[in-house]
């Protein structure tokens, strides 16, 4: 059975060299020596290609290497690396591109971790609310994005991306529910980390302090989001006892969108052609609008769900930091 990194862990990296770094190097004839070129994305302006599952990208200003440590070293991005991991990956990319990596500006940097978790990953998005200062969006309603200028975090659907990968991919690591948990920073979120290091490099992402900040800021972000723990059409099905259950759900949701006593009765007020009966079933219609909504604080209490998830990002961010060795 695989196991799964139940703390934060680096995954993709973006690192960029410039003249200021290596000023007398030629560096599209330098990079196509050592990757392995991509005819058709390459041209005389430019040579692109792949050094493992890193790509790498020349031109005559700069050199970009960018690509997941966490599939560098494991194949995969299950498992966490530890910090001598990372520190041994950029000594390795350095060797194999002749470059000084660890002097190279960090423009990206993502850390991420796996939760397994009880129930079919969507069915947690109900719960994470809106987020200050960022955009929240679902996709495909098996990833849930919030995203600014500087910053994306993600939760996703782990199991499904695979299989869109690899439809033979069978979740060998002994469990079906996984959510992907992802803190994705691009450059300015980076130099904001740490006042003492306001330009990080490569060498950074083998400092515990760097990566301390970088846990720190995710657990803030985390924390920050707005938690909907009052839907009531949040629950699972074993929650709803009967037809009325459900109905009454949606009675109380569409409320908070509508207010539906003051539409019957406009409704009422307006109808076209009047009855014997109109005002016997308007009242009957109100008095069953009040009853489900007597029920809103039955169907508005922290759901089960939410304690899970809340517990398990939790313990995530309660974890030991990562092993320098």
């Amino acid at each position: 059975m695989m196991g799964i990194a139940n703390i934060l862990s680096y995954d993709t990296i973006k690192l960029v060299l410039t003249k200021r770094q290596i000023p007398a190097t030629d560096f599209i004839a330098h990079t196509s020596k050592y990757i392995e070129v991509d005819h058709i994305h390459s041209n005389h302006a430019r040579v692109q290609g792949i050094v493992r599952n890193f790509r790498v990208i020349a031109t005559p200003k700069c050199i970009k290497v960018e690509g997941s440590v966490a599939k560098f070293v494991h194949g995969d991005n299950f498992r966490s690396v530890t910090l001598s991991e990372m520190e041994q990956t950029l000594q390795t990319l350095s060797s194999m591109l002749h470059l000084p990596l660890d002097q190279a500006i960090l423009s990206r940097v993502d850390i991420g971790c796996n939760l397994k978790v009880d129930h079919f990953p969507e069915l947690y998005f109900d719960y994470l609310g809106t987020l200050p200062k960022f955009s929240r969006r679902i996709y495909g309603n098996s990833s849930l994005y919030y995203e600014n200028r500087t910053c994306t975090m993600v939760f996703y659907d782990k199991v499904k991306e695979e299989v869109m990968r690899n439809p033979l991919f069978s979740g060998g690591w002994g469990f079906e529910n996984v959510i992907r948990y992802e803190v994705r920073l691009v450059r300015a979120g980076v130099r904001s980390l740490l006042k003492s290091e306001p330009n990080p490099t490569g060498a950074a992402l083998y400092n515990p302090t760097f990566y301390q900040a970088l846990c720190a800021n995710a657990a803030d972000l985390y924390a920050s989001i707005v938690k909907i723990n009052s839907s009531p059409l949040s629950f699972l099905f074993e929650d709803v006892g009967n037809a009325t259950d459900f109905l009454d759900r949606c009675v109380c949701y569409a409320n908070r969108h509508i207010d539906l006593e003051g539409e019957l009765k406009r409704r009422f007020r307006n109808r076209e052609q009047a009855s014997p009966n109109d005002v016997a079933k308007h009242y009957q219609l109100r008095r069953r609008i009040k009853k489900a909504l007597a029920r809103a604080g039955e169907f508005c209490h922290t759901q089960k769900l939410e304690q899970e998830l809340d517990q398990k990002i939790r313990q995530v961010f309660e974890a030991p930091t990562l092993s320098v060795t």
